[in-house]
């Protein structure tokens, strides 16, 4: 398993109850949030892959971690030892490696070609400020001391190239 795409296959074949695939087009303000809360309260946690999303030519995938076996799988472990293994490995990190070709960069972009506003525009709540990414990756850079942090933030959109963060004092990218 390497990608996203092998580790959902892997669900598939292993538990298919698990992924539930949606074909026809949803709303992606509150649709898409209302079927997961639904699912939630029927205590059932699929991945979700929506297919067609109003207004974007991507799917969505949601609920990838919704369950302590999936996360175990993920890193080849089982739920019992999942919290130790993933210690232990933390302790002795695989460095990355750059790569000329892969799935990654299937669809590259760059300057004007960038517009945001093609990912799903979700909205989830009915108090939220707008449509937000809620695993966005965030790469910041200190500008004293050159120091990187990469860290998950719920990113929310606001025009073609821009999102706005909220930071959280004590935590490495308000620092």
């Amino acid at each position: 398993m390497t990608d996203l795409r092998s580790f959902i296959d892997k669900v598939r074949e292993e538990s298919p109850e698990e992924v539930l695939t949606i074909s026809r087009e949803v709303d992606p303000r509150f649709e898409i949030t209302a079927l997961v809360v639904k699912l939630e309260r029927e205590r059932r946690y699929p991945i979700l892959i929506f297919e067609k999303v109003k207004g974007s030519a991507f799917p969505v995938v949601t609920n990838v971690h919704a369950s302590r076996r999936r996360l175990a799988s993920a890193i080849g472990s089982e739920p019992r030892s999942a919290v130790a293994d993933y210690l232990r490995r933390i302790e002795h990190p695989v460095a990355p490696r750059e790569v000329s070709n892969g799935p990654v960069k299937e669809v590259v972009l760059k300057g004007d070609a960038v517009d945001l506003r093609a990912i799903p525009q979700i909205v989830h709540h009915q108090d939220d400020a707008g449509p937000y990414l809620t695993a966005g990756i965030t790469l910041a850079r200190d500008p004293l001391s050159g120091r990187l942090n990469c860290s998950f933030n719920r990113l929310m959109l606001l025009d073609k190239n821009h999102t706005s963060i909220h930071l959280t004092v004590a935590k490495h990218l308000w620092e």
